[in-house]
């Protein structure tokens, strides 16, 4: 008669292997995803090598008042959610156009709020001017400008991108 054996024994351990393996590819994909955030953040991204259709607002960003202002700094609304919007609804809106349009230049600005401007930047500014100190900030406002809610990329969006 034959031995007596424990339970799995002479059984290879694939359990182990296997959880290795899924650690392995669970490493893998998130420096794949975080990787290509890192990239798609950076300004040079957008600089017309992958979508020549950026070369044009991405060199008059560089030439602009604005060139150490990343574009999701403008372009994406502040916290993860924002982030996540703008790295993953818009950006495989902006790569299906890319891919099904192949435009020479994009038609269709993001959006950008007034409000963002205002929080993350010009807000000094503009409250110097509605306290009616226009004088006393390096830029004034001009005397008729707008109010808080108005969207500044009205105005102003030449001063950063060009239309064409």
């Amino acid at each position: 008669m034959g031995e007596a054996r424990e339970p799995g024994a002479g059984r290879p351990a694939t359990w182990g292997r296997g959880l290795l393996i899924w650690l392995g590819v669970g490493v893998l994909l998130i420096a794949l995803v975080g990787g290509g955030f890192y990239v798609t953040e950076q300004p040079r991204f957008c600089s017309g090598r992958v979508c020549h259709e950026m070369g044009p607002s991405y060199d008059a960003w560089a030439r602009s008042p604005h060139p150490e202002v990343g574009c999701t700094e403008c372009h994406a609304a502040p916290g993860p959610v924002g982030f996540l919007k703008a790295h993953v609804v818009d950006g495989l809106r902006d790569v299906w156009v890319h891919v099904t349009e192949r435009p020479d230049r994009i038609t269709e600005a993001s959006p950008v709020p007034g409000s963002r401007c205002l929080h993350r930047c010009h807000r000094e500014q503009f409250e110097a001017f509605e306290r009616g100190a226009r004088r006393a900030v390096e830029n004034p406002l001009p005397a008729r400008h707008p109010d808080r809610g108005s969207d500044c990329a009205e105005c102003h969006y030449d001063e950063i991108h060009d239309r064409g």
